[in-house]
């Protein structure tokens, strides 16, 4: 039977019905009712708020519920006590921020179930053997561990040890150039890496946050799920990867504008206003805090939506939350895409630099190379940590959500190992390249003094 244009469920005692249609309705509560032969009952498409322990008490032979779309903030641990053969269940899309971990204790014979996390799938497959298809599928966690794979979970550890210990590394030494009151334009140099590294330092301490979690909830993560992706730990984690990417990003920005000009249009005597400088790269990080912060006051469930703490744009994000990760990836994607052109001309210029001043010499030619390796380098670690994640999702979005790849494997791969890349890379290129770099040359250029000198004496 099919109803409509309802705002509350009709008491049908003396029909014997077997499936009731009240779906499309404006239905807000559930009360008790005595008919026991129904075995479906479709009640989406509502304002149903709370399901209460007795609200199916008397659906002893109920098989089929569908309770979708609708405005689910509370279920009871016995909604369902009283209803043992049911077999499907949808409760998705609704506003459930955890589910009873008893809820299912008498569905030993359910076989499809829906809902809006992972934690439901978890209750089912604990009740029932005989469970053939449960959504959602989780992109990160399974139910007994927060990184539900062994290969993330290696390379979060990985990625967070190299992160922190290189960034500290280079933080040190630059402390220590620093002090060597060298030219302004060196110490500018030496301030830009160290602010650098430590944007980067803070993208190692997220990937720990992650990591230590993962293993204080080993094996019953199903029972935090919840509480993690919606607590304040998850919630800094979150702020502290976004000031972490867009602070490294904005630093990186910076960086190449200030040498770029200074080789291009050296004229302009950009070294000898370091202050100004100073002040561009503060309003930078404060653009980078605010824009970290700001989804707390956009959507509560914006650093929820995975359990990396991070948004994506491959789950059912909400209007806001959506707009705002396409923001921020479009604003990444056009800042590396400025890095690369800056680059490229950076490199032009210098090269044409060097050739005027020394000529085609064999150290031009090395100084060429030198320089070619260290913007490759910098440009290949920029690209491979955001443009391909933003790349991806713009194909997801023209292809009205498809995706070409795996998103499953996809997005923690994009999250854990391409977008922290820089945060370990950089500490190499910036500090340990360019020492072996001039250890190497040096070496090279003693050669052919001392082969001068043994000739002369010969």
């Amino acid at each position: 039977m099919v109803f409509s244009g309802l705002k509350f469920i009709p008491s049908l005692p003396h029909l014997e019905l077997i499936f009731l249609n009240l779906s499309h309705n404006e239905i807000e509560s559930l009360r008790v009712h005595t008919q026991t032969t129904l075995q479906v009952v479709d009640l989406s498409h509502n304002h149903i708020d709370t399901i209460t322990s007795e609200a199916f008490a008397k659906y002893e032979n109920l098989r089929e519920l569908n309770i979708s779309h609708n405005n689910l903030h509370v279920i009871s641990q016995d909604a369902f006590v009283l209803t043992p053969m049911l077999q499907l269940v949808d409760m998705s899309n609704n506003d459930l921020q955890s589910y009873p971990l008893s809820l299912f204790r008498s569905q030993t014979e359910l076989r499809r179930v829906h809902g809006d996390t992972l934690v439901i799938c978890c209750l089912a497959k604990l009740a029932s053997s005989v469970l053939e298809v449960c959504t959602p599928d989780d992109l990160i966690s399974s139910c007994e561990d927060l990184i539900g794979q062994r290969y993330i979970r290696v390379l979060i550890w990985m990625q967070a040890i190299i992160a922190v210990i290189g960034n500290v590394y280079v933080l040190v030494t630059r402390v220590k150039d620093y002090k060597k009151k060298k030219s302004e334009s060196s110490n500018m140099n030496v301030f830009f890496v160290g602010v650098l590294a430590v944007a980067d330092m803070m993208m190692g301490f997220y990937l720990f946050v992650i990591a230590i979690f993962d293993q204080i909830y080993s094996q019953q993560f199903y029972i935090h799920f919840s509480a993690w992706r919606n607590g304040v730990v998850c919630k800094f984690a979150g702020v502290l990867s976004l000031i972490a990417a867009e602070a490294s990003v904005f630093t990186l920005l910076v960086i190449t504008i200030t040498r770029t000009l200074s080789v291009v249009k050296p004229y302009l005597n950009l070294t000898t206003s370091p202050a100004k400088f100073r002040l561009c790269l503060g309003g930078f990080w404060a653009l980078a805090e605010a824009l970290s912060i700001l989804p707390l006051f956009v959507t509560d469930s914006f650093f929820a939506d995975s359990s990396l703490c991070l948004p994506t744009i491959y789950t059912n994000l909400n209007e806001n939350s959506w707009r705002y990760t396409l923001f921020l990836m479009l604003l990444n994607f056009i800042c590396f895409v400025t890095m690369l052109v800056l680059y490229v001309a950076l490199f032009r210029a210098a090269s044409w630099n060097r050739f005027q001043r020394e000529g085609n010499s064999r150290t031009t030619s090395n100084n060429r190379r030198r320089l070619g390796r260290r913007v490759f380098l910098i440009v290949a670690t920029d690209f491979l940590c955001w443009v391909p994640v933003c790349t991806t999702a713009f194909i997801y979005l023209a292809q009205g959500n498809k995706v070409l790849v795996d998103e499953t494997f996809w997005y923690p791969f994009a999250a854990v190992v391409l977008m922290p890349i820089n945060s370990a890379m950089n500490p190499v290129i910036y500090t340990v390249l360019p020492r072996f770099t001039c250890i190497h040359s040096r070496q090279n250029t003693s050669k052919p003094t001392q082969q001068s000198s043994s000739s002369a004496q010969k």
